[in-house]
């Protein structure tokens, strides 16, 4: 935790985009910069840097790693799936905001 924030006070939204490329230390730099009180449209720009890296990445070298797991399932069933998960986390999320 003391190296994120180390990070962050040195580096500052770099860090928080180049912290969705890692597992752990994303949490940390998350968690470190909300404690220093970064400008939240700062954050804002730098995870929404990261996350679009993080999906690249995840789109293309993470797809062909289930596809080379599942074997013989293919592609449409691994889009099918995650497409059911975001319509449950989209509907999960709809819900929470009517109560």
């Amino acid at each position: 935790m003391r190296r994120a924030e180390t990070l962050v006070r040195r580096f500052g939204a770099p860090v928080v985009a180049l912290g969705f490329l890692t597992v752990g230390v994303q949490t940390a730099v998350n968690l470190a910069s909300g404690v220093l009180r970064m400008p939240l449209v700062r954050f804002e720009v730098a995870a929404l840097v990261g996350s679009l890296a993080w999906a690249g990445i995840y789109a293309t070298v993470g797809f062909a790693v289930v596809e080379a797991w599942l074997g013989g399932v293919g592609v449409p069933v691994v889009v099918a799936a995650v497409i059911g998960m975001a319509a449950v986390l989209v509907s999960t999320m709809v819900l929470r905001r009517s109560r």
